[in-house]
């Protein structure tokens, strides 16, 4: 007899907080290796580690939080200062957004962009009890999509790139 399992099965833990449910993860690590050659030798006396790198991509899905009516033509939204809670800007992992932006600074200003803060990414199996699938280490958001499906979740994709990536 076989067994199905539907839904999803990982979440998303960014800074310790759940921020949803994982559709897909797409995970890119390029340890970067030099030739060490020694003079006479015509094979690789070795392989140098020189360098690290870490892309990710999430595909995930979130509950969206219920919606406050607003005057028509009236700014709602980040327009308005509303924070979406599981939002990138509500996390804290866009600084870019109106959310976000300092004193004297103006939403939208390219220097938002410039100073964007680290933060850590877990990806956990919500059947084996919360235990790490892969985890990310001093990310910074580099973009996304999003879109709300039919139903009424809302699903996106975020996209990263870290100093670290154990776990692949």
């Amino acid at each position: 007899m076989a067994q199905v399992i539907t839904g999803a099965r990982g979440k998303v833990v960014v800074n310790g907080q759940v921020v949803g449910f994982v559709g897909g993860v797409d995970v890119d690590i390029e340890n970067t290796l030099a030739d060490v050659d020694v003079l006479g030798q015509i094979e690789r006396a070795d392989l140098a580690e020189v360098g690290h790198k870490c892309n990710f991509t999430i595909n995930y899905f979130k509950a969206v939080p219920p919606s406050t009516p607003t005057t028509k033509g009236a700014p709602h939204g980040a327009a308005a200062g509303v924070v979406f809670p599981l939002s990138a800007a509500g996390l804290g992992i866009d600084s870019s957004s109106a959310n976000t932006a300092k004193e004297g600074v103006k939403a939208g200003d390219i220097n938002l962009m410039r100073s964007q803060v680290y933060f850590d990414v877990e990806i956990q199996d919500d059947l084996q009890g919360g235990n790490n699938v892969f985890v990310m280490q001093n990310c910074k958001l580099e973009g996304g999509t999003g879109r709300l499906e039919a139903r009424g979740i809302w699903q996106g994709t975020w996209k990263f790139q870290a100093q670290k990536g154990f776990g692949l």
